[in-house]
């Protein structure tokens, strides 16, 4: 019994010996120092700086061992082929790197799959799939148009216009009523996201004539039309250089404003009056503005005591201060029924809010277009010589003279159109012109 456990225990001796020489064998093969192999890990973002054609595509990559490469995959969201950027450089570390890559020659207005994927010596990692669209094609845009310098027979359009593209042309094109378009181009064409300031002269315009006008721009991404602006050419000026319309009611042609010269049509100068006292006693042609303020004049004309009208010397070569025959005419083509009013209300310009009292149905369909200029003379009332009745009411000078009064016409705040509005001969009125 001794031998036999005497043997097992040499056995066992045996048995670990040759445990610990196995294991110093394999310590010896196996360094301990020998790194172990990791994958890198990407992820993707969505790209910047995305415009028509390109792009700067985004990817943040850990690149976890040494060296590691990054490529970006890209296809059109409708094609199945995938196109492969490989980025330059390697990336090492265990920190996490963000990674880009300036792509271009994309496809206008188009949506795209984008992937990115890295790899090193344990393998590859690939990121999910985003999409991005490049940019479609910005249309040009125009702001403004303003229609300044208009004169008899020519104008300025003034318009602002943003090409946003390379090659934007610019066309300005404009209608006289009832005709075709008429094109003039811009001699050059526009490019870049600044605002271009650009002013047109139109001359050879037709005179009294109504025109439309707008702007045509053109770029690689179409076409964009303006907004449509009208404006109507004089017909005749005076002696001033005051610019008139002129307006057809029945057979008789009338200015379409009152008269604001201060010369007599062969250059003589209209004396100007501003004191009442003086005014009131003068028997020879004198003008002033309503309250002495020449912005009135601008807008309602001048008043002129009747002297100024029967001058011989004229205002307007080939016009003349209507006679008592030429109001009648006029009131007789207006008028309707027994409706006192109805001549008054296709008379009177509501537009610029000057008359200050109700429209009731006014319409100026006639196109005379009175406004309420007032006058200067003695209060029916208050029997005070001043001025009055701005806003309330329109006053015209006749030519001819009943008695110790001269003729006039108005138009009152009850739309009456009063032929035979008999007043002293240096009160102050408007003067409305009739063509010869």
């Amino acid at each position: 019994m001794k031998a036999k456990r005497v043997f097992g225990i040499w056995k066992a001796i045996a048995f670990l010996t040759s445990v610990i020489f196995f294991s110093l064998s394999f310590a010896s093969c196996c360094p301990e120092d020998e790194p172990v192999l990791i994958k890198a890990y990407i992820s993707i973002s969505k790209p910047e700086n995305v415009t028509t054609n390109t792009a700067t595509l985004i990817a943040w990559v850990k690149p976890n061992t040494d060296p590691t490469t990054v490529s970006f995959r890209y296809k059109e969201v409708i094609d199945n082929d995938w196109k492969s950027l490989l980025v330059g450089e390697s990336y090492n570390g265990s920190s996490q790197i963000k990674v880009t890559y300036d792509i271009n020659n994309l496809t206008v207005g188009t949506s795209y799959n984008l992937q990115a994927i890295a790899t090193n010596a344990a393998g590859s990692d690939t990121s999910s799939v985003i999409i991005f669209a490049t940019l479609e094609y910005s249309k040009a845009t125009v702001n403004v148009i303003t229609v300044r310098d208009l004169k008899i027979n020519s104008a300025i359009i003034d318009f602002v216009a943003i090409p946003n593209q390379e090659n934007t042309t610019i066309t300005l094109e404009y209608q006289a009523e009832n005709s075709d378009w008429q094109s003039k181009v811009m001699g050059l064409s526009f490019s870049g996201t600044d605002s271009v300031k650009l002013s047109c002269p139109l001359p050879n315009l037709l005179t009294n004539t109504k025109y439309k006008t707008r702007i045509k721009v053109n770029n690689k991404a179409g076409e964009v039309i303006s907004d449509t602006v009208s404006f109507q050419t004089y017909e005749l000026a005076d002696y001033d250089g005051n610019l008139y319309r002129t307006v057809t009611i029945g057979s008789q042609t009338w200015l379409k404003e009152n008269f604001r010269g201060t010369h007599y049509a062969n250059g003589d100068p209209i004396s100007n009056v501003t004191d009442t006292t003086t005014w009131k006693a003068l028997t020879s042609g004198a003008y002033c503005y309503y309250n002495n303020d020449p912005k009135n004049g601008k807008i309602f004309g001048g008043l002129y005591n009747w002297y100024v009208g029967v001058d011989p010397r004229g205002l307007i070569i080939g016009w003349h201060t209507p006679t008592y025959e030429d109001f009648q005419q006029l009131r007789a083509f207006l008028y309707e029924g027994n409706d006192l009013s109805s001549a008054g209300r296709k008379m009177v310009d509501f537009t610029g809010n000057y008359w200050k009292f109700p429209q009731s149905n006014a319409n100026n369909s006639s196109g005379f277009s009175a406004l309420p200029n007032g006058s200067l003379g003695e209060g029916t009332y208050t029997h005070i010589y001043g001025f009055g009745s701005l806003g309330r009411g329109a006053n015209f000078w006749g030519t001819d003279v009943f008695g110790n009064y001269a003729d006039g016409a108005s138009i009152s705040s009850n739309y009456i159109f009063d032929n035979g509005n008999y007043g002293s001969k240096n009160d102050g009125f408007g003067i409305r012109l009739i063509k010869n």
